[in-house]
């Protein structure tokens, strides 16, 4: 290889011989010889040369002629300099052991990557502020690769709502913290065609959250891997929950209201027709409560309507479904209960209010209308007969229990 050829090559190349002196230099790397170094990745000695340097890092390199001899005899660095305008130019550099004329020689050829490393670097600026935007975003991010099931990454907010650190999910089958039947990605190719669902998150330490879950597919590294978004729902549940709650619940007594009472009612019904279960409801008025008002003001009135859901609810079952029916009227259905039944616990109850203490000098009682519920009854056409039955009870001095009779169809005081 004749050294002129090397003059015209466009890129610095100098020719080193084992005893680490330059037997030859082209144009351009004696224009680049004189460069500063910069105190940057391999080269670390600012104010050298970038000439002194590559003899310097030649001699490392190569202590002796049994070196040039090796196997593997390349050698790639990247080294950066200053011109004068102290912008940052940066090389790569490569050495390589050629024999020349039967003597072993050094290639050093120098390119120039500084626009290749200001991409680099500009890339690496956008990766960050992705990276640093998926960590901070409020959702949770899990990246599964779609060949394995695996989670091949996870963002903090993911890795809270899991309830652990982040990296004890890396690498882990993403089945573990999905429901699924089978041990089955829960975002394979079907689910892949519904791009939102609501499901849970199962945490290592048994619990579970309630999510949103958001599936897309992205190409990433040559192949595919699936980007599983997820928002936390359970507040939102939570409140949800509360509303229906108040939807369903009287806000003074913390009785189910008349709405409710009637869904269950009608549920009830049906219940009896498919099973041939016997049910009975029980209605009550407390007496003379417009008293109690006018004497002692509704504040001593809304006390007496608590205390008397309060008495009343401690001695029912937790099937029953106990409602306040409106004013001072209260409803009660006793599911798989009889007639006789109903009548016993229809007694007990008037005692136990008549036992209640308020401070107003006298008893507050109640009187009772029970009835059962007969083939063919509507909801109405049942509570209708328990309100007769209730009035009946009134019209017959208050505080005592009126019980329809089935054999007589007449009342029984």
């Amino acid at each position: 290889m004749s050294y002129s050829t090397l003059e015209v090559i466009k890129f610095p190349v100098a020719i080193f011989d084992p005893h680490g002196r330059i037997k030859f230099e082209n144009l351009k790397f004696r224009e680049i010889k004189n460069l500063k170094c910069v105190d940057e990745l391999e080269c670390t000695q600012s104010n050298m040369d970038l000439g002194t340097f590559l003899l310097k890092l030649f001699s490392g390199l190569y202590t002796d002629s049994n070196d040039l001899k090796k196997a593997n005899p390349d050698h790639r660095f990247i080294v950066s300099a200053s011109n004068e305008k102290n912008a940052v130019i940066y090389f790569e550099v490569e050495f390589t052991s050629i024999k020349h004329d039967k003597d072993l020689e050094v290639i050093c050829v120098l390119q120039d990557i500084t626009q290749h490393k200001l991409l680099e670097s500009e890339l690496d600026k956008k990766e960050e502020f992705l990276w640093l935007l998926m960590f901070s975003l409020p959702i949770g991010l899990i990246f599964v690769n779609s060949n394995s099931y695996t989670i091949e990454d996870l963002n903090l907010e993911a890795a809270n709502m899991l309830g652990a650190e982040r990296e004890a999910f890396l690498n882990k089958k993403c089945y573990h913290f999905f429901p699924c039947e089978k041990k089955d990605c829960p975002v394979n190719r079907n689910n892949l065609l519904r791009v939102q669902e609501e499901t849970v998150l199962l945490r290592p330490d048994g619990t579970s959250l309630p999510v949103i879950k958001t599936i897309k597919k992205l190409p990433y590294g040559g192949s595919d891997i699936i980007m599983v978004a997820l928002v936390d729902v359970s507040e939102r549940k939570k409140l949800m929950e509360r509303l229906k709650e108040l939807s369903i619940t009287d806000a003074l007594t913390g009785l189910y209201n008349r709405r409710y009472f009637a869904e269950k009612l009608k549920d009830e019904i049906d219940r009896s027709r498919r099973y041939g279960d016997e049910f009975t409801i029980i209605m009550l008025d407390l007496d003379h409560f417009k008293s109690i008002n006018d004497t002692f003001g509704h504040s001593k009135g809304d006390e007496v309507l608590v205390g008397t859901a309060s008495a009343i609810k401690a001695r029912l079952r937790c099937t029953d479904v106990f409602a306040r029916w409106g004013g001072e009227e209260f409803i009660i259905l006793l599911p798989s209960t009889a007639l006789e039944g109903a009548i016993t616990l229809a007694e007990e109850l008037r005692e136990i209010l008549a036992q209640q203490e308020y401070q107003i000098g006298r008893p507050v009682t109640a009187s009772f209308g029970v009835a059962p519920y007969l083939d063919g009854d509507s909801p109405d056409q049942l509570i209708v007969r328990a309100d007769s039955l209730l009035y009946k009870a009134k019209g017959a001095g208050r505080n005592c229990v009126v019980a329809f009779q089935v054999d007589s169809k007449e009342e029984d005081f």
